[in-house]
């Protein structure tokens, strides 16, 4: 779906199609109001587990079997590989302050959870790059301009806008309580 105009060029979307506001019965103001908000509450939830970065690994590591939230501090030191594990069944909510953010250039690896149960929340971002890596989860940047370039997102990719060649393969998420992503409710 998109709120304005798309340029598009060697796009592929099997069994879709793109559709812009006035076609469809979406308000973009309202959801994106909604978005920030879940952003919002998700950036306010008590950690469950202290993130840990040795030789460039983030490790999370999670043991409740509803949801595991890390947040990653605004100093912490550059890192090119996460490795997530928490219970099966369980989300997975990582937060990133600062208005910029990047998953770029590293490899991320999940045990235990799946694809859709896992939130990279950058709450504050107003720009962010995604390039050169397979994101494993949903990436939450509601405001965010979103630079897009030799990576995928397996998940739910919530931003702005979004320019370069970047592919999303879409993973539904299962409700989130208290609240869930507006994209499956």
């Amino acid at each position: 779906m998109v709120g304005g105009t798309a340029t598009t060029t060697n796009v592929g979307i099997p069994n879709g199609s793109i559709y812009q506001q006035a076609t469809i019965p979406i308000n973009f103001n309202s959801v994106f109001q909604q978005l920030v908000k879940f952003s919002r509450s998700l950036s306010q939830m008590k950690p469950t587990g202290s993130p840990s970065i040795t030789n460039s690994v983030l490790t999370l590591s999670g043991t409740n079997p509803t949801v595991n939230v890390f947040n990653i501090p605004s100093n912490a030191p550059a890192f090119s590989q996460i490795n997530i594990s928490a219970p099966a069944g369980s989300w997975v909510v990582v937060n990133f302050p600062g208005s910029s953010g990047s998953l770029a250039n590293g490899k991320i690896t999940l045990t235990g959870v799946s694809f859709n149960t896992v939130i990279y929340n950058f709450f504050e971002a107003k720009l962010l790059n995604i390039e050169g890596i397979s994101v494993s989860g949903g990436v939450l940047a509601p405001a965010a301009s979103l630079t897009f370039n030799n990576g995928n997102v397996n998940g739910c990719l919530w931003v702005d806008s979004i320019q370069g060649n970047g592919e999303t393969h879409y993973y539904p998420p299962p409700p989130f309580t208290p609240e869930c992503p507006p994209c499956n409710c």
